[in-house]
């Protein structure tokens, strides 16, 4: 599978994050050979990862990987791994759906709790709403 990037941000990103210390666009998702890995790309309040009890500060357009039971935070908004994991799939089957001629009659809307792309009328992969 070759690699995919997701803009994660407030506003106008793959992946939405409605908080006002969030920048507009934060940072940035990669999944390549079934790994997820993290970049800030100079967000103005910052992304740290809580791993095991110790918080690391990213440092700007470094690359790290997310692991199950990292906590993410954007600015003061915080993401567990396995919510993101959950947010990155449903981009992905999102991606797949769209990229199948049976879904070219599906519409899409923004879940109204998280903002995740979902099908219209359908409960959110994102937050189970």
């Amino acid at each position: 599978m070759d690699e995919i990037v997701f803009s994660i941000g407030r506003n106008q990103c793959d992946l939405m994050l409605t908080h006002d210390s969030v920048s507009k666009r934060h940072g940035e998702i990669r999944i390549n050979n079934g790994k997820v890995f993290y970049r800030d790309i100079g967000s103005s309040n910052g992304t740290f990862v809580q791993r095991n009890g110790v918080e690391y500060k990213l440092e700007a357009m470094n690359l790290i990987e997310i692991y199950h039971g990292d906590i993410i935070i954007f600015g003061d908004y915080q993401m567990t791994a396995s919510e993101l994991f959950g947010r990155v799939k449903e981009k992905i089957d999102l991606l797949s759906l769209k990229q199948n001629k049976k879904a070219e009659n599906l519409e899409y809307d923004r879940c109204i709790y998280c903002g995740a792309v979902k099908v219209k009328n359908t409960e959110c992969g994102g937050c189970n709403r």
